[in-house]
């Protein structure tokens, strides 16, 4: 009896000794997952103040009202993430962009496969804006593409075939085809410019660099597209691109209104002030 009992106690010490390594392990489990959710609540915390101090340092300056879409290379969680800073959420997509195409400079675009899919097929169709600031690289014999949606449709920012011209198109319902505007000036490769293409329901207007560069009478609406709008490249009903550009982008921005000539010049007052440029 007295062996027996010496066994029984032998067991329960082990199992004791077992359930206190249970709670043991399990006490540190829930520790861990606490301060994970610390560590991740920081985090987050970080990222929202982040967000809110580009916001403020960036976009308190540059037009907000009826922002539908801001993307800003300088100003990204990371190489693949970009914040939209417009305030909407949108989320964009890279499509065959490398490590190596994330310059210093900006966001290069290889011309060959590299754009960007902003997702966004619903904007004012009597009333709105793009604009972008980007240099080119290369002039094709083909048009190629800043922003848009091209497809029997839409519009948006584009070279001019065998020619150094950027314009703004769009697909005009009342003349049931695409009306072009190009600039007068030509552009040079691997500068800076930043160009808006206005449509307020009665004229387009090209912007180069804050100034009016042309003008054209179009009354009507633009015939809505069946794609989302493209950085980059031409977007395809298959998800595909064409004409796509060999360019570095900085920026590029969407408005569901038109921007007004002192709108346009004031964010470019806005480029110059950021990037150090010369007002001439």
């Amino acid at each position: 009896m007295k062996k027996i009992n010496n066994e029984g106690f032998a067991i329960s010490g082990v199992i004791y000794s077992l359930l206190l390594l249970f709670v043991m392990l399990l006490s540190a489990i829930l520790l861990m997952l606490v301060n994970r959710k610390f560590i991740l609540d920081s985090s987050n915390k970080d990222i929202m103040k982040k967000i809110e101090n580009i916001e403020e340092k960036l976009t308190e300056n540059y037009i907000k009202d009826k922002q539908l879409l801001y993307i800003d290379y300088d100003f990204r969680f990371s190489q693949r993430e970009f914040i939209d800073l417009s305030g909407n959420g949108t989320s964009v997509t890279l499509n065959d962009f490398v490590s190596g195409d994330f310059h210093n400079d900006g966001l290069y675009f290889n011309g060959d496969s590299a754009f960007i899919n902003t997702g966004i097929k619903n904007y004012n169709n009597s009333n709105y804006s793009f604009v972008a600031r980007f240099k080119m690289h290369k002039f094709a014999d083909t048009s190629q593409k800043i922003i848009g949606d091209w497809e029997v449709a839409g519009g948006g920012l584009q070279t001019r075939s065998n020619f150094k011209k950027i314009g703004f198109s769009m697909y005009s319902q009342g003349d049931n085809g695409y009306k072009n505007l190009y600039s007068n000036m030509d552009l040079e490769l691997d500068l800076y410019y930043t160009v808006a293409g206005v449509y307020d329901g009665t004229n387009m207007k090209l912007y180069i660099n804050g100034n009016l560069e042309a003008i054209m009478h179009v009354p009507g609406n633009v015939k809505t597209s069946p794609v989302p709008i493209y950085i980059g490249a031409n977007p395809q009903p298959s998800g595909n691109a064409v004409d796509l550009t060999n360019m570095t982008l900085k920026y590029a921005m969407i408005y569901n209104k038109a921007l007004t000539d002192k709108e346009v010049l004031d964010m470019y007052g806005v480029d110059i002030k950021r990037y150090k440029l010369s007002e001439s």
